[in-house]
């Protein structure tokens, strides 16, 4: 799923046990910004060109 980008949305995620890494994208009025793609396993990005290298997995193994 995807949902803004916000401090508070990737503390939900973290505390679910969620990843959640930024995609570049481009609002209604053509603005860049970014939303983060947010799943449980989410290595199917990695080599997707146009998501960012600033990966934050939310939840630590163990």
């Amino acid at each position: 799923m995807t949902y803004d980008n916000a401090d508070e949305v990737r503390g939900l995620a973290r505390k679910h046990g969620f990843m959640a890494k930024p995609i570049p994208m481009k609002n209604t009025h053509h603005a860049a910004m970014t939303e983060l793609v947010i799943g449980r396993d989410l290595a199917w990005m990695n080599g997707i060109d146009r998501v960012k290298l600033e990966t934050t997995k939310t939840r630590s193994d163990g």
